[in-house]
Order: structure tokens, then sequence, then C-alpha cells
């Protein structure tokens, strides 16, 4: 007996045979097709998932091969979710895996109907809009939803019912169960022998708090709801990265990350990108553009809220000191018919000029931003009672024994070596590269002001000349070499004007990316434990075995890797899931609602 009883516990329950045509039969949709959608694909049909249906938005990129073991380089700008769907079936046949390349918030394609197909939705996603979607549909759906993500060697793994949550298989089986006592149910008021309040009639039953009921198409059936009610996805408040004050990017910054912020948003979009990114601002730069990053494996580097609130007060003042000089400045430059402490060889005009040179615009670029702009900010006393002023980088300087002419001369040849090898084959626009031209293969090597500035002066003259039609209309990429090389140049020079410490090129174009790096095992890991809370779910072994587990990452080896809890009840005051509610007044005589 007690064999028995055993084997009908959790994990024992997982081998029988029940459990595994339950399995082999189960709806299952995928969210993500990417890190931790590739290793959970391969996962669900090695424990014998059968049908499997899988979405995501993204092409493949040159950067997922690392980690994302279903692609190859010639699937690179090819669907996610349809190469992965063709990989898998490949070496499982017997699995029916149905793609789609679309948008999960797309409501036409993926309603509350079409979630209401499966028995369980597993999350691998990188957007948290989009995971807020997905938790939504599937309480309405009342679909158990596993969620997860990773940060390097961190993971999680959360399990979701919602209120009253079951999963599509037990629906359907309790349906055929239910089908004959349906038939002497009748109409109207119903008793309290079904499980249903005194006075529900069967359109009010959906309504009832009692945990049994539930109206469909006119009728009540009874229903035992396997999956106690947890917290969603919502429920817990997700840290949103902050904003960084525009004046401590523009003028004060003291930390990496505001050096590549600036380079990546402000001067790179300046230069190259469309209008929104204006340099032209006090100090030298205007307000940043857009951070086109993802959220899936972001960087954890934001700013910290008490530092934006207690230095805005001082950033104001800062700026409106800085305002008045500019405007000293701009006026005597006016008025003399030149820029002020700026040879005529460098104007404030960040365009290039139709008959300027390549090499020739980046030069003065370079003495704009890193010179003459550093030096400015540098007068401003009451700016630098907390760190030390900013020191400018000259071609001319001792630190880099470079002058004007002597960087266009040495870097001329290979400018013209470089594009014309560009234009003369069929090499991918984003595989050209500066650094590699100049030598400068190790990219876990931090590279001198020398090299930085040469890096700089190559890559934005590069730009420049093999991609003039671009010019104007180009968003940062984190895979185009170029790019990435002009932002990590930038950032480091900018950081060595700010006596910040500089970083390699794989740091650095890590953090313009928003990017922490993932690691395969991770994202393997974290699949497998998906699908053990999937097959709990299944075999109805979650009510009293569904677990929340964290994936740790011990220091020098001790402690627990895993760190595995019981799910949390909703919360009460949760606008999703609760029974939070806002009442809203209004005065009719002042005002009209339009439908």
């Amino acid at each position: 007996m007690a064999e028995e009883n055993k084997s009908e516990a959790w994990p024992f329950l997982a081998g029988s045979t029940e459990s595994k045509e339950k399995i082999k039969n189960a709806r299952v949709l995928c969210v993500g097709a990417g890190g931790i959608g590739c290793e959970l694909l391969k996962t669900l049909v090695c424990s014998g998932f059968r049908n499997i249906e899988v979405i995501d938005l993204d092409t493949i990129e040159m950067s997922n091969l690392n980690r994302q073991f279903l692609f190859r380089r010639r699937h690179v700008g090819m669907s996610k979710a349809q190469t992965a769907a063709s990989a898998i079936q490949s070496f499982c046949p017997s699995a029916s895996i149905t793609a789609h390349h679309a948008n999960v918030k797309d409501s036409s394609l993926f309603d509350v109907s079409f979630i209401e197909k499966f028995d369980v939705v597993l999350n691998g996603l990188d957007n948290l809009e989009a995971r807020r979607h997905v938790n939504r549909l599937c309480l309405v759906a009342k679909r158990p939803l596993v969620e997860s993500g990773t940060s390097g060697y961190l993971g999680q793994v959360t399990v979701h019912f919602g209120p009253k949550g079951r999963s599509g298989k037990e629906e359907e089986e309790e349906e055929e169960e239910e089908r004959g006592s349906d038939k002497d149910m009748g109409t109207g008021k119903n008793s309290d022998s079904h499980g249903v309040c005194n006075g529900c009639t069967a359109e009010d039953a959906v309504l009832c708090d009692l945990e049994a009921p539930l109206a469909k198409k006119g009728s009540l059936k009874k229903v035992s709801y396997i999956l106690p009610p947890t917290e969603c996805f919502e429920c817990a408040p997700k840290p949103v990265p902050k904003s960084f004050p525009v004046c401590t990017l523009r003028n004060t910054p003291d930390r990496p990350l505001h050096c590549v912020v600036w380079a990546k948003d402000m001067l790179f979009g300046r230069l190259f990108g469309g209008a929104g990114s204006d340099l032209d601002a006090s100090g030298g730069e205007g307000d940043g553009g857009k951070d086109d990053g993802r959220e899936e494996e972001k960087t954890s580097e934001v700013e910290g809220k008490e530092k934006e609130d207690g230095g805005a007060k001082e950033g104001e003042e800062e700026e409106k000191e800085e305002q008045e000089q500019e405007e000293q400045e701009q006026q005597q430059a006016k008025e003399e018919g030149s820029s002020p402490s700026l040879s005529p060889a460098t104007p404030f005009d960040f365009s290039r000029g139709e008959e300027e040179a390549p090499l020739d615009y980046a030069t003065r670029i370079y003495a704009r931003v890193f010179d003459y702009d550093i030096r400015r900010l540098a007068t401003i006393e009451k700016m630098w009672t907390k760190q030390a002023p900013p020191r400018p980088a000259s071609l001319s300087s001792p630190e880099l024994s470079l002058s004007p002419s002597a960087a266009a001369a040495d870097l001329l040849p290979l400018l013209n070596s470089t594009a014309a090898a560009a234009a003369a084959t069929a090499v991918d626009p984003f595989s050209v590269s500066a650094a590699r031209a100049l030598g400068l293969n190790q990219q876990h090597t931090v590279w001198t002001l020398g090299e930085a500035t040469q890096v700089f002066l190559l890559s934005t003259a590069l730009i420049s000349q093999v991609r003039a039609d671009q010019v104007g209309a180009m968003a940062f990429d984190k895979d185009d070499r170029l790019a990435a090389e002009m932002v990590a140049a930038a950032a480091n020079i900018r950081a060595w004007n700010y006596h910040i410490n500089q970083l390699t090129l794989f740091e650095l174009r890590g953090m313009a990316g928003n990017i922490i790096h993932a690691i395969a095992t991770t994202n393997a890991i974290v699949s497998g434990l998906i699908v053990v809370e999937a097959i709990k779910i299944l075999t109805n072994a979650a009510a009293v075995a569904a677990r929340n587990t964290f994936l740790l990452q011990p220091k020098s080896g001790q402690g627990a890797l895993f760190a595995p809890g019981f799910p949390d009840p909703p919360r009460k005051d949760c606008p999703i899931c609760g029974g939070a509610a806002l009442t809203l007044w209004i005065d009719c005589g002042n005002w009209s609602l339009k439908g």
C-alpha cells in the first residue's frame, strides 16, 4: 500500500504510463525562441512532449550563435521561431511544432481564444511588456503560466495559476464526466448540491466567489479546481531601468556606462542618426536619442534613484550657469566671426561638408567633442567641487604624440584600402572593422588613448565614406562592428577626459547593446526547470509540488545553487489579478463621455 501511495506522489508520478500519455497529448505554447527558447524546445521534445507551438518576432543575429544552439551561420536573418521549429523536427520527426513569426502582442493573431487552446503556457521572453501581456492573457483564459528569465549565471523559474485556473486538459475531462449531470440541472435557480450558492442563475455563476461553478453557454457544470491560485507575474513590481540625468551625461559623467550612453545615444546618433540626438546644447551635447536596447540580457548598471534625486537641483544650477557661459561665448564668436577658442578649421557644425574629406571630418569632430568642449567645461569651477575637472584630449597632446595632419596621413591609406576591399567584394557591411585594419585584433585588451583615437578617426571616416547613403538614418546595432568600435572608442576617450577607467571593446560593446552576456548553461538549467514545472501541472502534482526556483551563483563554490520556494498567494491589492479597484467620480455637468 505504501508503494502504491509512493507511486502517486511527485516525482514518481511523472514516470507513470498515464502521465507519459498526458505529456504526449498535452498542448504547449512556448513564447520566445531565443536563448531560453531553444533549450526549452529541445528539452520539451526530449521529455515526451509532441504538440508544441512557438511564437517569436525576432530574426537570428550573429551574436545569437554562441548560445542559441539550434541556429547556424547560414540562418542569420531568418525567423527564430521557424528555424527553431525546423531544427527540432529534424531530430524529432514525430513532434508537431507550429511556428509563428509574429509579435505575441498582436491581438488579431493571439487573443484569449488562442491561449485557451493550450494546457500550459511557457514563457522564455526577454521583453517586460510582452511578459505582462502574456500574463494577462493567461489570467483571462484561465491557463497556467510558467515564467522564466536569466541574467548571466543567475536565473529564475516561477509558476502562476490565476484565480480558479486550470489546464485545458482538465477542463475537457471534467466536461465529459459531468455531461450527464448537466442535463438534470435545468435552468433558473440552482441548489447547493451543484456547488452553486442559492440565488445564482446560470448567467450569474461566473461572478460567484465559490470555487466550483463555471457558466458556459447558459448551463452550469461542477469544476474541480486542482491548481490553487498564486500571485500573477505582475503581483510583485518589476524593477525598471532608470534613465540618466541628461546633465550628468553631458557634463559630469563619473562611470563608464555614462560614457557609453553618451557615445551611443548622443554622439553616434547626432553624427549618423536622425534628428533627436542633439549635441549643440550646453556642454556641446543635448538630449540623447532613445535607447533601443532590448530587455533580453540587459545590463544591470543603472543610475541609482538616490543619485538622480539628490543631484537634480545641483545639476540644474550647473546647466543654467553653463548655458549662460555658452550664450556669452556664442555671442562673442558671432561678433568676432569665428568660434571662441577654436580655429576656423573646426566650426560648430556636426554635419559633414559636401567637399569635406571623411578623415578631415572625423578629425574635426574629435577636436570639437574631446578637446574644445572639454576645455570649455573645465573653466566652470562650480561644477568641479566634488570631482576633478576634465582634461582635454588634443591630437597634438603628449599622450598621443600626433597632430591632425599626421593622423590623417597615417590613416588615409588604411581608409582607402579598407573601403576599396568592402566595395570590391561581397563583404557583409556589418563585418567591416576599423580595429582589425589597425591591427587591434584582441577585443579583451584595453586600448591606449592613442589606439582609441585612431579607431575613432578611422571608424568615423569609414562610416562616412562606405555608408554615405545611410548617414542621417542609421541606428546603433551591437552587431555592426564599425558602429560598435566607433562608440567604444568614443566612450574610452571620454572616460580618459573624465579620469574614468577605460574598458575593453568586449565590455563596452556589451554595455552599448544593453547586454549581460548570456551563458548557455544557465539557459539549459532554467529550461529544464520550466519543463519540470510543466509536467507537475499536467500530472496534477502542481497543487502540492509546484515551486518557484531561483538559480544562484555561490561564492567560491560554497552555498546552494538552487533556492526553491512555494509560490506566493495572489496579492489582494494587485490591479491585475487581485481585487484592487479604482473609483472614478465624474461631474457630468462639466464632462461628457464619448464612446
